[in-house]
């Protein structure tokens, strides 16, 4: 176990629950930074059916344990819970496989699901480590530190990368835009011919307008749902400042402005 940091109980409950030190540094690895001046002192625990709109979830606490650790998430997310019957989304694979319940009150959706993330689908008991909404809300958003005038980011399996890029705001996730200069552009693009064209993702130059397209495999891969993609293509103009802005065709990778670029 690691360093416990501290311990919560909770009423009708007769276990502890050890908030413990969350990985950094080094060992933070593919764990995303908690927003400036957030810690592991702002943590509770709830459980999945009690946690509330805007409430940050850092973590799970282990099951089946007198002292029940906390085991973080690589990417903590904001909640915006909802019974399954009520939830948004537009039956992504996630929710398909609860269609059949016969009490799916007794699971909550913590997070609906987008174009690429299916719901994050949990049972009403299962504990959580959260940060409070109305704690949270004395934080910054919770998003990528970047503070500085460019960030680099990469693709996976990247050949040229990681890419240079825009100031981004701290509202910034890894399925969001980012801008790129022509040259940056042209790299992207051989980028993606080299690395994914044997996956479905092509790139193309029609004059200035860079085309990238995919087909129903691709889309597919991203929902982790191979009969779900339909083929598509997206036009990206150069903006007033001749940069492209590239979003929500794959999730970037981001690499500190303090560490050298490959």
């Amino acid at each position: 176990m690691s360093h416990i940091v501290r311990t919560l109980t909770l009423p009708g409950h007769d276990t502890w629950f050890a908030v413990t030190a969350r990985p950094q540094g080094p060992a933070a690895g593919e764990y995303l930074p908690l927003p400036e001046g957030m810690t592991t002192d702002h943590i509770t625990a709830r459980s999945a059916g009690a946690v509330r709109p805007g409430d940050i979830v850092v973590g799970e606490f282990e099951a089946d344990a007198n002292i029940r650790a906390t085991v973080y998430f690589s990417e903590p997310f904001a909640a915006d819970p909802h019974q399954l019957y009520q939830c948004p989304c537009a039956g992504c694979e996630e929710c398909r496989e609860y269609d059949d319940l016969r009490h799916p009150e007794g699971y909550v959706c913590l997070r609906p699901s987008d174009d690429f993330e299916p719901c994050v689908i949990v049972g009403q008991g299962m504990m959580l480590a959260v940060v409070p909404a109305q704690v949270a809300a004395q934080f910054p958003p919770l998003t990528l530190p970047v503070a500085v005038d460019h960030v680099f980011v990469e693709c996976p399996e990247a050949v040229h990368g990681p890419y240079e890029v825009l100031r981004v705001p701290r509202a910034w996730g890894p399925w969001d835009a980012v801008s790129i200069s022509p040259e940056t552009a042209r790299q992207l693009a051989e980028e993606i011919n080299v690395v994914s064209a044997a996956t479905g993702l092509t790139a193309e130059w029609k004059a200035d307008w860079l085309v990238i397209r995919w087909t129903a495999r691709y889309r597919g891969m991203l929902s982790a749902d191979l009969r779900s993609g339909r083929p598509g293509r997206e036009v990206i103009e150069p903006d007033e400042s001749g940069r492209y802005r590239i979003s929500r065709l794959w999730r970037w990778g981001w690499q500190d402005p303090e560490e050298p670029a490959a």
